[in-house]
């Protein structure tokens, strides 16, 4: 009985260990975003909508990246902007500090910019500009 057994068991074994990778391969791919909500200063929105239209957006073009889009937001007292744009690599891209789409996009906006130093001076001036943000990321489920 013990004999018979075995082979059963290993053979079950064998299926179990195979289903996984089956059923990774049937799977949709799913699309990651990153949602953020923005709350600018008072007097701020025209200048933040100058950069990020300007300055911004034009370098996920030049990057080769989805650009992001843009929500303005009504009748809500928390939130002016929600800016949601689709992550590259999924939620893999959260195991590295330097994702590729991130340096893609940096590099971008130097050349654009001119110098490192005009792209920092770009985000400190948007981050001025801002009262308060939060982040989320999600992504879909197929």
């Amino acid at each position: 009985m013990i004999k018979m057994l075995k082979p059963a068991l290993v053979a079950a074994a064998m299926a179990m260990a195979a289903t996984p990778a089956i059923a990774q391969e049937e799977e949709e791919p799913r699309t990651t975003w990153q949602i953020n909500m923005i709350d600018v200063k008072s007097g701020g929105m025209d200048r933040w909508q100058e950069i990020v239209m300007e300055h911004i957006v034009p370098a996920y073009a030049a990057a080769g990246l989805r650009e992001p889009q843009l929500h303005w937001t009504m009748m809500d007292d928390e939130w002016d902007m929600i800016v949601i744009t689709e992550v590259p690599g999924g939620m893999a891209t959260f195991d590295t500090h330097a994702p590729a789409a991130r340096r893609a996009l940096f590099a971008a906006l130097v050349e654009q910019e001119g110098s490192e130093e005009a792209v920092r001076a770009l985000f400190d001036e948007l981050d001025g500009l801002e009262e308060k943000s939060s982040s989320v990321m999600t992504h879909s489920h197929p």
